[in-house]
This record gives C-alpha cells, structure tokens and sequence, in this order.
C-alpha cells in the first residue's frame, strides 16, 4: 500500500494536483491564525499576493522537475492576427456556452452558474492596493494560472490520456482547484475553451492572452 501510494506521489499529475491543494489549504489556514489580528481586507489583500508567491514558486519547482518542459508545454509564436482569431474564437464559445448555462440555470435553478461575487468587495479601497489587486488578477494570475494549469496539468494528462480526456480531466481539476463551489461550472466552462484555444493553436502565449483578456473584462464590469 505505502509503494503504491509512494509510486502515484512521484506522478506529475498528482504532484500537481496536491500542490495546488496543500497551497490552498496553508493560505487558508494562515488566514484564520491571523483573522483578527489584521483588519479583514487588509488579511485578505496579503493572503491574495501570497497565494501567487506560492504559485511562482510551484512553477519554477515545475520547470527544474521538467513537468514543465518542451515537451509539455506548447510556445509557438503566432502573428497578431491569429492572436486575434483565437480570442475571437473564444469569446465566441463564451458566450454561445454562458447562453445555454444562463437557460440550465433558469430552467433547474443550478446554485451559482455564471454567478460572481464582486471579490473586490473583500478587499482594501486604497487606490494603490486596489491596483496591485488588479493586476494579479488580470495580469499575474493568469500567467501562472496557464504555466500550471495548460503547461504542466493539461501538458501531462496529454502524455497519459487521448486529447479529450485530457482537456475534460484538466478543466475538472482547474474548476474544482479554484475552490469556488457557486462558480464551477462557469470556470469548467472557461477552462475547456482555453485548453481547446491553447492546443488548436499550440501556443501558452495565447492561452495566457484570452486569459487575461477575459480576466480584464471581468474586472471592468465587476469595477
């Protein structure tokens, strides 16, 4: 049983996974030592940078173990109008899939589908620390978000499983991994059309791009 559970430890997949978990875990465990102790928004403005210093730190543990490497990660350079296509294309699928979940939701009333709480809410109105706050959410987060979630989880799964058990297992993941039970499916959603971009273009960079492109509109209307 220890051999067994030693041999799925030493897979990328499930390092990947329990990293993002136990990161999880020790922020939010840090959080309620320190509730309190600091006024809530300004716990929450360091526990938020925090969690992207773990997440820095977890790919470049990514890139020396090689689950990051030529072989997992696509980073193929394409001319500015494929960039374009490909976030059109994107936003395309967005919103034929927000129409049809905003109808599932209406019809069976899902809890939370294509919901967000406005999560600048929770943190300080300062203009400085609010504009640090946006641009890790629309800049920063969504680099390291896609060098974990496309270059390593999705770039491994692609080793082991055929393409759209890969794209569907990694979405799966990167939905549950966001710890945000009221908007799954909407992430879920989000991450399938990342993963189909990212591997019908072969190119992070444009992951990385629609990301933050969908990030930044979020953040626009949610301001």
């Amino acid at each position: 049983m220890i051999s067994k559970f030693s041999k799925i430890l030493k897979q990328n997949v499930s390092q990947i996974t329990l990293l993002m978990m136990f990161s999880f875990i020790f922020v939010n465990l840090l959080g309620f030592i320190l509730q309190g102790k600091l006024e809530d928004t300004i716990l929450n403005f360091y526990l938020m940078i925090f969690q992207q210093l773990i997440f820095i730190f977890s790919i470049k543990y990514f890139f020396n173990k090689q689950i990051i490497s030529s072989q997992t990660m696509y980073t193929k350079n394409l001319r500015p109008t494929q960039y374009i296509k490909g976030v059109l294309q994107g936003f395309g699928c967005l919103f034929v899939f927000g129409i049809i979940l905003s109808i599932i939701q209406q019809k069976i009333n899902l809890y939370g589908f294509m919901q967000q709480a406005d999560i600048f809410e929770l943190f300080p109105k300062e203009i400085f620390k609010k504009s640090i706050l946006i641009f890790i959410a629309c800049v920063v987060a969504p680099i390291t978000e896609e060098l974990i979630f496309r270059g390593a989880l999705l770039g491994s799964l692609l080793q082991k499983l055929p393409k759209n058990k890969a794209i569907i297992t990694s979405s799966i993941l990167f939905s549950l991994l966001h710890f945000q039970p009221e908007v799954a499916g909407s992430i879920f959603v989000i991450s399938l059309i990342i993963s189909w971009l990212y591997l019908k273009y072969e190119s992070i960079y444009l992951s990385i791009l629609f990301h933050i492109v969908n990030n930044t509109l979020k953040t626009l209307l949610t301001l």
